[in-house]
C-alpha cells in the first residue's frame, strides 16, 4: 500500500513541477485522501505558498514546515523543485516509520539534524530495500544530486503501481494527473491515516 499511495503523490507533484510551480509546503499534512478502499485518491493541497518559477529560477523566501525543510532552505540559500523532492522523501519516510524522518527538541536542534542528513534507516526487512534507496536519493544533501520526479517515476520499481494508481484514478496515460483539491468534507489527511495505522 505505501508504494501505491506515495506513487499517487509522484503523479500529482510531477504535474506540478511540469508547469514550473514549486509547492514548498509539502507534507503529511497537506496530502488528503478522497475515497475508501481500492477506489482511495490521494490529493495535494494547500497551495498558499506555493510559487510558480521560469525554468531556469530559483526562489529564495524561506517558507515551508520545519520537519520537512531542505538543508538549502534552512541554510537560507536560493533553492528550486529538489526542495518539493527532499519533502518527498521525508513523506516516504513518515509513511513508512510513522514518524518524521527529522526531529528535534527545539527548531535549532532540528535544524542542526538536517544539515547533517543523518537519520535512523527504515527497518530491512520487513520493507525492501528500494524504499531505503528511493528515500536516501530524495534526502540528499546536495539538491542537484536529487533525481528529478521524471526519475523517480521512471524506477521499475514504480511502474507497476503508477500504472495502478491511474487505473484506479480511471486514467491508464499520459501521466498528467492533476493533484491539486481544495479541503472538502469528503478528505481525510495522509497524516491521520499514518496515525489509523500506528494504532493497528
Amino acid at each position: 500500500e505505501i508504494f501505491n499511495l506515495f506513487s499517487q503523490i509522484c503523479l500529482g507533484l510531477h504535474h506540478i513541477h511540469s508547469h514550473n510551480i514549486i509547492h514548498r509546503d509539502l507534507k503529511t499534512n497537506n496530502i488528503f485522501i478522497s475515497g475508501t478502499g481500492p477506489s482511495k485518491v490521494l490529493k495535494i493541497g494547500d497551495f498558499g505558498i506555493s510559487k510558480v518559477m521560469s525554468s531556469k529560477s530559483n526562489a529564495e523566501t524561506v517558507v515551508g514546515t520545519p520537519s520537512y525543510l531542505s538543508p538549502e532552505l534552512c541554510e537560507g540559500k536560493p533553492y528550486n523543485v529538489k526542495s518539493d523532492i527532499w519533502a518527498l522523501g521525508c513523506i516516504l519516510y513518515e509513511l513508512v516509520c510513522l514518524h518524521r524522518l527529522f526531529e528535534g527538541s527545539n527548531l535549532p536542534a532540528l535544524v542542526m539534524k538536517i544539515m547533517r542528513g543523518t537519520y535512523e534507516p527504515i527497518p530491512s526487512p520487513p520493507f525492501s530495500s528500494h524504499l531505503q534507496t528511493l528515500i536516501a536519493s530524495c534526502v540528499r544533501l546536495n539538491p542537484d544530486a536529487r533525481p528529478a520526479m521524471s526519475s523517480i517515476m521512471a524506477l521499475p520499481v514504480m511502474q507497476e503501481h503508477l500504472i495502478e494508481a491511474q487505473l484506479g484514478m480511471g486514467r491508464v496515460a499520459p501521466v498528467d494527473y492533476v493533484g491539486f483539491v481544495a479541503a472538502g468534507n469528503s478528505l481525510v489527511g495522509l497524516d491521520r491515516l499514518a496515525t489509523r495505522r500506528s494504532r493497528a
